[in-house]
This record gives structure tokens, sequence and C-alpha cells, in this order.
């Protein structure tokens, strides 16, 4: 991790974004290298056919229609569904796929659990360290160039400026309606988004990409509830642009 030279950079295209991955790979040969680049496409590759709300035949549209149980049809649904239950517990209900008018839609767990998973496969072959980004949700593994690691937040209203640049320790996930509009879904009030962007630190990205849509979702009442979980951090801007974030969140440069 000495100069730039020594990282590996691939991306891939799914779920409609980009993901990147940035591999550091010590002892690492390059057949090391392209056989976990090669798992981690294909993993990503089986996830985007099982949780796709845009592929009529996957199997959470046929959920969704009724013509495939939610529990026992995959093992990986089982894992997401036991996911969302526990994030739906922690936010007070803030995050909740079973409201949405289609039924059953973890689209806001699925992409952090995704992520992980395939940073996760390419630790396994013991690089130096490995991070992927899948649109904003993040995981980091292994030794930080050069002690730490630290990600800008995006700026809600300046294209290409930081909102503030936070140390993580793990993961962090990123939601929003700056990029993307108005794409979330309340389920308690049914009054749209409170909140112009939402971060959330912690140690697995499945829950914080979970608990991110729901501090978009709920702004400062949901901020209340998910700022009492323990081993997670949460950084609101609300819309309004009023800020918001807890004692453990470490800022590189104060918002």
């Amino acid at each position: 991790m000495k100069t730039a030279e020594d990282v590996r950079l691939f991306t891939q295209e799914i779920m409609g974004t980009v993901f990147s991955f940035h591999i550091w790979p010590g002892k690492l040969s390059e057949h090391d290298i392209a056989s976990a680049m090669s798992k981690a496409r294909l993993t990503l590759t089986r996830h985007d056919e099982i949780f796709s709300t845009y592929k009529p035949d996957s199997p959470i549209i046929r959920i969704q229609k009724g013509e495939l149980p939610e529990k026992g049809t995959l093992e990986e649904i089982d894992e997401v569904s036991d996911l969302c239950q526990i994030a739906k517990s922690l936010s007070g209900g803030w995050f909740d796929p079973w409201a949405g008018p289609y039924g059953f839609d973890p689209t806001g767990l699925v992409k952090g659990w995704s992520v992980q998973k395939v940073a996760r496969l390419i630790f396994s072959y013991n690089p130096k360290a490995v991070i992927v980004n899948g649109g904003g949700d993040i995981s980091c593994l292994g030794e930080p160039p050069p002690s730490r690691w630290q990600f800008a937040v995006a700026h809600p209203w300046r294209k290409d400026a930081a909102a503030a640049v936070v140390e993580v320790k793990d993961t962090v996930a990123t939601s929003g309606r700056y990029e993307r509009g108005e794409h979330f879904f309340d389920p308690i009030g049914f009054q749209g988004t409170k909140a112009i962007s939402a971060t959330v630190l912690g140690p697995d990205l499945a829950l914080a990409d979970a608990l991110a849509t729901g501090l978009a979702v709920g702004g400062e009442e949901a901020f209340e509830i998910l700022s009492r979980i323990k081993d997670y951090g949460f950084y609101l801007i609300d819309i309004n642009g009023k800020e918001l974030y807890t004692d453990n969140v470490t800022f590189i440069r104060e918002p």
C-alpha cells in the first residue's frame, strides 16, 4: 500500500450501479487476483438475478406475485429476509421492506449485503487489503493505507463537493435523494423522505445499508431511535440542510 501502483482496480456495472474493487495484493499472485475477481463477479451476478426488481422472472418478483414463498425458496433470500427483520426492529419500523405496495422488497438492504459478501470473498484469498464500493455502500477489510480508511460523503447540493470526510473502521453506507430523486417509501407516515442525505457506519454493511435507508426516510425522528443502536454511527443532513451526527462519527474534516 506504499504507492498507487500497489493497488489493483476493477469495476463491474450491475444492480443499476457501478461496483468498484480496490485490491492491495500483498503476496497474492495475479492468478489468485483473477480467481478472486471471477468468483466475485459470479456472486454479484447471482445476487442480481435473485433480487432484481426489474427482471420479471427473478425470484423476488415471483415472491411479490405470490408464485413463490418468501421463506424456503433460496438460502440467500432467507438470509436477507432475516436481516430485514432485524433492521426493521432496530429502526423502529422506519426500514420496512414489507410495507410497500408490491410486498417484500429488500432493495434497501440487499446491495450492502452483496457488497459485504463479495468483499469477504475476495479477502478470503488473503490480500493485504480490499475495498468494495457498490454505489456508495462500502466495505473495507485489511490494513488501511496509510493508517486509516477515510471517505467523503457527497454534498447534497454542490456537485463534486464533499459535505464531510469520515473515518471508517469497517463499513459505510449512504442513502439520499439528491442523485436519484425521491425513490424511498415511507412505511410509517406516508409523507415522503425527510432527509437529503443519510450516512451510517458500522460493523455490518447489510444493516448499515438498511439503517441508512430508514434514516433517509425518517429524518430527525428516525435519528432519535437509531442513535441508540450500539456500534453504529449516524450522520444526517435533512431537507433544510440541518446536520445531526452521533458522537462516535469521526470527521476528518468537520461538517
